[in-house]
């Protein structure tokens, strides 16, 4: 009888145990998590529009790992110049990327055509759109929104114009882009 009650004792404890180790395990996991999360938002610029869709403005090669662990399969970046480098790091990763030179003086309607074919291409991906500041990657974003995904105009201006006002607004190259992009109602 004492063995048994022992017995249940131990039982108990590691029951005990196993719990603890359990939930140290599982909080663990939910902190990691929040740990992207708060990453993430340590990139330059960063906004979330939906479960599959961000923009940013340029990641460090040190945020790539964040960037993969947050789970996104597709970078598009819209800076001009050579980035081999991020492409091949972030490929390292899992991650697909691609790059369209937007100018940020001249944007055309030609390159939206293009990244409205790339984000149609990676429907359904995790994708991450940046340029340096999320200037023009807030910009494509938009009317990509509001053309192919019928989002209200209203609502999917409001994180652009967050990226935009303080440098002014819209300079004129891009008021004409929109006016060429954006479809009439």
């Amino acid at each position: 009888f004492f063995f048994l009650r022992q017995f249940h004792f131990l039982n108990f404890i590691t029951m005990k145990k196993l719990l603890l180790i359990l939930l140290t395990l599982f909080s663990s996991q939910v902190f990691a998590q929040d740990s992207v999360k708060d990453s993430l938002h340590a990139i330059s610029n960063f906004s979330l529009i939906s479960d599959n869709l961000s923009t940013s403005g340029m990641p460090y090669s040190s945020q790539f790992r964040w960037i993969q662990k947050a789970g996104f399969d597709h970078v598009i970046s819209l800076n001009e110049g050579d980035y081999t480098f991020e492409r091949d790091s972030l490929t390292k990763f899992g991650i697909t990327f691609s790059q369209i030179e937007v100018s940020s003086k001249n944007p055309s309607p030609e390159l939206f055509k293009t990244f409205v074919e790339d984000m149609n291409d990676n429907q359904g991906k995790k994708i991450l759109v940046h340029c340096k500041t999320n200037r023009k990657a807030s910009a494509f974003v938009y009317a990509y929104r509001v053309n192919e995904l019928n989002a209200d105009q209203k609502e999917a201006y409001k994180m652009t114009y967050m990226m935009w006002e303080p440098h002014g607004g819209f300079p004129d190259a891009w008021n004409s882009f929109f006016k060429d992009v954006l479809k009439k109602d």
